[in-house]
């Protein structure tokens, strides 16, 4: 009986830490492909930075960002900096 408790102790624990491992990938592979856009000329990265044409802040897309000073949020409402209405940022 003790033999029997103990195995499936042992169990648990393996298929506990391939479900954590098997979860945890999907994750990363949706930030990679991520995509960051000028709220100015619409130009796309991969990784967030600032824009090489115009030298504005990249947002990624989904995020909201502000049009008079360019801040960027993941919620919708005003500009903490500014108040003026925050814009989602499509990449069209």
């Amino acid at each position: 009986m003790k033999k029997l408790i103990l195995v499936a102790a042992c169990l648990g624990l393996l298929s506990t830490g391939v479900t954590a491992q098997t979860t945890g990938g999907g994750a990363a592979k949706s930030k990679a492909s991520a995509k960051y856009f000028c709220p100015k000329c619409l130009a796309s990265k991969d990784k967030p930075g600032t824009c090489s044409a115009c030298n504005k802040k990249l947002v990624r897309e989904g995020d909201y960002y502000c049009t008079n000073c360019g801040a960027s949020s993941t919620k919708t409402g005003k500009c903490t900096s500014c108040n003026k209405e925050m814009v989602k940022m499509t990449g069209k």
